[in-house]
């Protein structure tokens, strides 16, 4: 863990080890607080981790993923909203905005699934 986040809190990890370290607190960090003694090496980490992101060298992008775990664990490792599972996800091909008017308005859905078009327009699947 120590080698992913640097010894150094000067330097900027790279983008690869940070998307590691949230992986791994997002699956896991729950039962790593369950000890208490965990807890507080967790601590030393969780404090390397607010500094990034305020990094400047590091990507934006990873730096709201580090504020997303520092604020699952601040929230007790209970996710701001439920995750939905869609039974179907691997099917999905795609989700494509049909414009009506010349493009100029977005008129209704269309999602493809595994070649099978559903259209939805107004909530009402046909």
């Amino acid at each position: 863990m120590q080698e992913l986040l640097g010894n150094d809190s000067k330097t900027c990890p790279a983008e690869e080890n940070v998307e590691a370290i949230c992986q791994f607190f997002n699956t896991i960090g729950k039962q790593l607080d369950e000890n208490p003694k965990a807890r507080r090496v967790n601590d030393v980490y969780f404090s390397r981790l607010k500094e990034l992101t305020t990094n400047p060298h590091l990507a934006p992008r990873c730096r709201f993923m580090v504020r997303d775990v520092l604020d699952l664990r601040a929230n007790s490792w209970v996710p701001r909203r439920e995750e939905v599972n869609f039974p179907c996800a691997p099917y999905f091909s795609s989700l494509v905005y049909c414009f009506g008017g010349g493009g100029t308005r977005v008129s209704s859905y269309v999602l493809l699934i595994s070649c099978t078009c559903t259209h939805v327009e107004d909530g009402n699947a046909t």
